[in-house]
């Protein structure tokens, strides 16, 4: 994260590895530090040499060792300044620098540059300090004028980085870091940083390349690789993220998120024979939350495996026995076992623990439509709206039971629309509206809307039932026919359509001509 640049002074600082800063009870306010009384003979540049030495004894009994090794570098074996008043300025701003007195030390860096103006060191230490006190261009011009003079200045690179960074200047930030990065292979945060700045960039894959050096140089890490893995995932290339996931758990074996992960992979690609896998091995782990358990039993689900959803949920129970979504999901899978009353008892659990969500609350009201107990569908139903008047599957849910039972069909048009409107490619509720409008008696517009269900959805069989019933009272025998002989084809145990069928020949008809494409 870059500083902010709200303000004139900008205290946020970059996580720089020079001089950090010395405790104020330490180095009082206001002192200045007279160490030029302290060299009583003259040595020439062997007194540079024992100031710098004094210089990092004083920082060690100061607290500050942990500066000490900087130093060195910047100041000890090889001195990088031939004028001893140079040195003296340098230090004293140093040293102001230390109590937060950025305007002074910038003062005594000035007054070093009289006397020796091709120190980077100097030009450095200004553009530092205009950074600190948020002049962001004083501190560009100084530390340019740094590299003009080292371009190897690795602390000058790693500072204008983070300085166009915090200026949206994302090019010449990645520069800055890339030459860093050339200068010090163990600079794991301008690694970091600069990936940053390709994924604001919107180059994820560039990210990953600087991911990938990162871990040429530190090794393997796991949280490197979950950011490479995170970052093909949402460039959709699944493969190459598998791989990634594949190797985080050869070395962390049933780790519950790279599964869950891997899981939602072969969900996505529909393959769910893989997904369950995963999402099996990450529920054995006895580490997975209950979303991992949602997930497998909802492809359990799919997969038409009803019961062994349903097992998989009271394990998950005993885990979460207070997770709603969970006994929603038993109460869904006991109703497509079509054992209702397990699945009433399941569902009104789930709505007692979460009385917020209406989906428990729509899968009784479709139960008790199955249980011919109108009233109490009626009833579930408005208590749904009540909580989520334009959900679209109540709606069309509760318009269709209406539909059927044919009452208040104005109002069940109206919800029917309403669904429609939110979903116009919805099979289910282009057939509830087409079915409103057939116990309307406007049999044209329930044609038109019944055909565009059946364009999407071809392997219904209540919607070819509906459209027979349609072309019937159109006086259209011939299609009534070859409707409800494709309804019996996908239902063969239905009898009310065998009795339509047999006024008109029975089941022996000719195939029906192809539907088309369902109109806008």
């Amino acid at each position: 994260m870059y500083p902010s640049l709200a303000g004139k002074t900008c205290k946020k600082r970059l996580s720089l590895p020079i001089l950090p800063f010395i405790h104020h009870s330490s180095c009082p306010a206001g002192a200045k530090f007279n160490y030029m009384n302290l060299v009583t003979m003259n040595f020439g540049k062997s007194k540079i040499l024992i100031v710098n030495s004094f210089l990092i004894v004083f920082l060690w009994f100061s607290g500050c060792s942990h500066r000490v090794g900087i130093l060195k570098k910047d100041l000890g074996e090889k001195p990088r300044f031939h004028h001893p008043k140079a040195l003296e300025h340098f230090i004293q701003g140093n040293i102001y620098e230390l109590q937060d007195e950025f305007h002074r030390a910038i003062v005594e860096y000035q007054e070093a540059l009289q006397y020796e103006n091709r120190s980077p060191d100097i030009y450095f230490c200004l553009g530092r300090d205009f950074y600190y006190l948020g002049k962001f261009d004083s501190a560009i011009m100084q530390l340019n004028r740094c590299l003009g003079i080292d371009p190897d200045f690795v602390e000058a690179h790693h500072l204008l980085a983070g300085i166009y960074g915090a200026l949206d200047r994302w090019d010449l930030a990645e520069g800055h870091y890339q030459k860093e990065i050339i200068l010090d292979k163990n600079a794991t945060d301008a690694f970091y940083r600069l990936a940053q700045i390709y994924l604001k960039k919107d180059e994820p894959l560039q990210a990953v390349k600087v991911y990938r050096s990162l871990m040429e140089v530190s090794g393997p890490d796991l949280e490197l690789l979950g950011r490479i893995a995170s970052l093909y995932v949402a460039q959709r290339d699944y493969d190459r993220a598998l791989q990634v996931y594949r190797q985080i758990l050869g070395m962390v074996p049933g780790e519950v998120q790279v599964l869950k992960a891997m899981g939602a992979i072969y969900a996505t690609q529909n393959q769910l024979d893989q997904a369950i896998d995963a999402y099996r091995e990450a529920v054995g782990t006895g580490k997975a939350d209950a979303q991992t358990w949602l997930n497998l039993a909802y492809l359990l689900n799919r997969e038409g495996d009803y019961s062994d959803a349903v097992t998989v949920l009271e394990d998950a129970i005993i885990f979460f026995p207070d997770d709603a979504q969970l006994y929603d999901l038993k109460g869904h899978s006991l109703e497509r076992m079509k054992k209702y009353y397990e699945a009433l008892e399941a569902l009104k659990h789930a709505f007692s623990l979460d009385s917020t969500s209406v989906s428990p609350l729509i899968t009784i009201g479709y139960i008790y439509d199955e249980l011919n107990q109108f009233e109490q569908s009626v009833a579930v139903y408005e208590r749904a709206l009540a909580i989520q008047p334009d959900e679209p599957t109540i709606l069309n849910n509760y318009s269709y039971i209406l539909a059927e039972e044919g009452t208040r069909l104005d109002a069940a048009l109206i919800m029917s629309r309403k669904a429609v409107t939110k979903h116009p490619r919805n099979a289910s509720y282009l057939d509830t509206i087409g079915w409103i409008f057939f116990k309307l008696g406007d049999y044209q517009k329930a044609r038109d809307y019944i055909q565009k269900a059946v364009a999407i959805e071809t392997e219904n069989a209540i919607i070819y039932d509906h459209l027979g019933d349609v072309f019937q009272a159109l006086k259209d025998k011939e299609k009534a026919r070859l409707h409800w002989k494709r309804a019996l084809e996908l239902d063969q145990d239905n009898e009310k359509i065998r009795e339509k069928l047999a006024p008109y020949g029975g089941e022996q008809a000719g195939d029906l001509p192809d539907q088309g494409e369902p109109e806008e």
